[in-house]
């Protein structure tokens, strides 16, 4: 497993480094609202100037009962093309278990964008997503600008 970020984009989630390990859940004012929904995107790139198959993805997760979490993902070679590529749906927690083989419908790409999308009980615990790691072969060369 290889780990690699490059932009993070919160939405109704936030990264909490007093927790152990630190992780992204739901903010606990929006669970306290009854709010219990949020997600968070990443775009992640491992092979430089190469396209990607993407393989398996692996995480570290909290997924107390009546909490869940989805996994969806997209590919492109060019960051710019990300946008209007379509999302595949990879996992849906729970199970919880880790790694997951990534959908044979998810193309190659060079960068690989990652939308979780988490749900909480009102006022209750939220899931929480600590580590994301993938599986990966890079493949052909690319032009990612």
């Amino acid at each position: 497993m290889r780990r690699g970020s490059e932009r993070i984009w919160p939405e109704y989630a936030s990264f909490h480094d007093g927790s152990d390990p630190p992780a992204y859940h739901l903010e606990p004012r929006r669970r306290a609202r009854g709010e219990g929904q949020g997600w968070y995107r990443q775009i992640f790139s491992v092979c430089p100037d190469k396209s990607t198959k993407w393989n398996r993805l692996g995480f570290l997760a909290s997924v107390s009962v009546g909490t869940k979490f989805i996994v969806r993902a997209r590919t492109a070679d060019q960051q710019t093309d990300l946008v209007s590529a379509k999302f595949v749906t990879v996992h849906d927690v729970p199970p919880d278990t880790s790694p997951v083989d990534l959908p044979p419908d998810l193309p190659e790409g060079h960068f690989i964008e990652l939308a979780i999308h988490l749900y909480a009980k009102k006022g209750g615990v939220s899931p929480a997503v600590d580590t994301i790691g993938f599986d990966f072969e890079c493949t052909d060369d690319v032009s990612t600008e």
